[in-house]
């Protein structure tokens, strides 16, 4: 591999997760760096605002505050990183495989094509494709490139319908 197409994959797969030029069957994506980012500074800031509020009557109105600031937080800080990134190429596609409430969990799944049986939507908003074993890879909206994954599936496993809601690039 040349230096500048390594660049180039590296730019497109661990910086903006677009897919790859070239070849709209092979690339990743993750959730949008600025939306993940924006919620995690908005949950550390309603947080250290609330903080102040422990020092007077009633306590709890700061304790709720800042439970809530930090989780949300919390559960949105793995977008910023490869945690949620979602891989595809012509063999396999590889993601988080769980969701942990209304966010994901930092497990993960690598799923070859051919054994997708099934594809749909979580309570709470979350696309999946799902293999013969249970294992699933979720996405949702906020991921950047949704519709070239969404394409990847058609062309991989035309039997396979997409998740409701879901459209091609």
């Amino acid at each position: 591999m040349k230096t500048n197409e390594a660049w180039k994959v590296f730019y497109l797969e661990y910086l903006v997760a677009k897919p790859h030029s070239g070849d709209r069957y092979k690339g990743a994506m993750r959730p949008d760096r600025k939306s993940a980012g924006s919620l995690v500074f908005g949950g550390l800031f309603f947080a250290a605002i609330s903080f102040p509020l422990l020092n007077m009557e009633p306590w709890l109105i700061g304790a709720v505050g800042v439970v809530c600031g930090l989780a949300m937080a919390g559960f949105m800080a793995p977008s910023l990183t490869n945690w949620h990134l979602i891989r595809w190429d012509a063999d396999s596609l590889d993601g988080p495989c769980r969701t942990l409430g209304l966010t994901l969990s930092t497990a993960r799944a690598t799923i070859p094509w051919g054994e997708l049986v099934s594809s749909g939507r979580t309570a709470s908003g979350y696309w999946y494709v799902e293999s013969s074993t249970g294992h699933r890879i979720h996405w949702n909206a906020f991921y950047n490139g949704h519709g070239a994954f969404a394409s990847a599936i058609v062309h991989y496993r035309p039997d396979l319908p997409l998740p409701k809601g879901v459209q091609e690039a």
